[in-house]
Parts: C-alpha cells; structure tokens; sequence
C-alpha cells in the first residue's frame, strides 16, 4: 500500500473515532432524560403514594396507639392513688370517732357498769370499721409509684391508732374501775390501790392528750407523700394528653 493511502486511513480512523466519542458524550445524558417525562413523574408519585404515605401513616398511628395506651394507664393509676387519699381520709376518721367516744368519760362522773358496756360495744364498732377501712387503704396502695414508702407510712399510723385506741380502752376501763370498786374481781379494794388507780388515769389522760401529736404527724405524712406522688403523677398524664 502507497504511504499516501495509509496515513489516508490512519487519519479517517482517528476522525472516526473522535466523532464516536463525541456521540457517546452527548448520547449519555439522554440516559436520563426519561425522568423528566410525564409518565416517569407519575410512576414516581404512584411509588410515594402507594408505598411512603402508607408506611408514614401506619408509624404515625402506632405512635398515636401507643401514646393513648400510656395516657389511659397514668390515668387509670391516677385515679386509684386518688381513692387511696380519699380512703385514708376516711380511715383517719375513725380515729376522731374513738376520741368523741371517750370525751364524755373525762369528767368527774362515776361510770355506771351500763355505760361502761356501752363505751365497750361503740369502741368495738368504731374498730370493725376501721378494720375494714384499713384493708381498703392498704389494697389501694400498690398504685403510687413509691408503693413501699406508702405503705410504710400507712402502716405507722395504723400502729399509732392501734397504740392510741388501746389507751383510750384503758382510760375507760381504768375510770369504771375506780367509780366501781366493789364490782366484780376488784372487791376489797383498799385506799392505796384505788390511789393509785387515780394516778394511772391522770398520767393516761394525758398520755392521750401528748398522743393526739404523734397521730397528727404521722397522718400529715401519709398525706403529704400521697399528695405528692400524686401530683407527679398528674404532670406525667400531660405529657401523654393528645
């Protein structure tokens, strides 16, 4: 071959080449150029709507579920440590029963064996009562959140009401004792026994009167916890109101 004919070739071969490469240049953007049609426009929606929506709406509702669930639990919680309050109160009621019990005793009248009976059976009513009222309070505890500080603070006043009924039992008991001298096992009762019957009800008088803090102080303290674990109770159903 004449070398005119060959470098002839070789220089329609580079121009061949450059032109090939300048078409793949341009031809590659239109790769992508079919997003920007209507129909891929469309495809693309359908994928957002059929598929996207759906799932954020289903995360969004299981989220909602969920605080609903915890709304309708602090509320229920809320409301049973507030029947727990509400039965304490009346709990610590029976105490002011047995104080109005004993009151019209602490005077200089006698006892009559019929008021004694009397006081006796009231004393035994106002327990059963609180009996009952004190297996209601301590079921009702389990709710606030500190449910061991609670009940440890309800069962110490329940020991202090138990400490202050014996007393007032004993005040009664002790004054029928001395307006009734000759009665039963305590006849022959001499002057320094009867003495000393006079002694132990004035210290028990007023070991009631002292007493009447202590049971202040430990039903303030049932309330004071109770209240508190309340409201924070209260400000955790915010949180969870839709």
């Amino acid at each position: 071959m004449p070398p005119e004919e060959e470098k002839a070739q070789k220089k329609d071969a580079r121009r061949e080449n450059k032109v090939r490469k300048e078409t793949s240049i341009r031809a590659s953007p239109k790769k992508l150029s079919w997003l920007n049609t209507r129909l891929s426009l469309l495809l693309i929606g359908s994928l957002l709507t059929g598929i996207l929506v759906p799932w954020f709406q289903l995360s969004y509702r299981a989220i909602e579920w969920r605080r609903h669930n915890q709304f309708e639990n602090v509320n229920f919680q809320l409301s049973m440590m507030r029947d727990c309050l509400t039965e304490f109160v009346y709990l610590s009621a029976c105490t002011a029963e047995g104080h109005e019990l004993v009151e019209p005793f602490r005077n200089t009248v006698p006892l009559t064996n019929e008021l004694q009976e009397r006081f006796e059976q009231q004393c035994f009513d106002v327990q059963s009562k609180r009996f009952k009222q004190n297996a209601k309070v301590r079921s009702l505890t389990i709710y606030f959140a500190n449910a061991d500080r609670v009940k440890h603070l309800v069962l110490t006043y329940v020991r202090n009401c138990n400490r202050y009924f014996d007393m007032l039992r004993t005040f009664v008991r002790t004054k029928y004792a001395i307006s009734n001298p000759t009665n039963g096992e305590q006849t022959g009762l001499d002057e320094i026994y009867l003495d000393k019957l006079e002694i132990e009800l004035y210290k028990l008088e007023i070991e009631i009167d002292d007493y009447d803090t202590t049971l202040d102080n430990s039903y303030m303290a049932v309330i004071a916890k109770m209240k508190e674990e309340i409201g924070e109770a209260e400000d955790e159903s915010e949180k969870f109101r839709l």
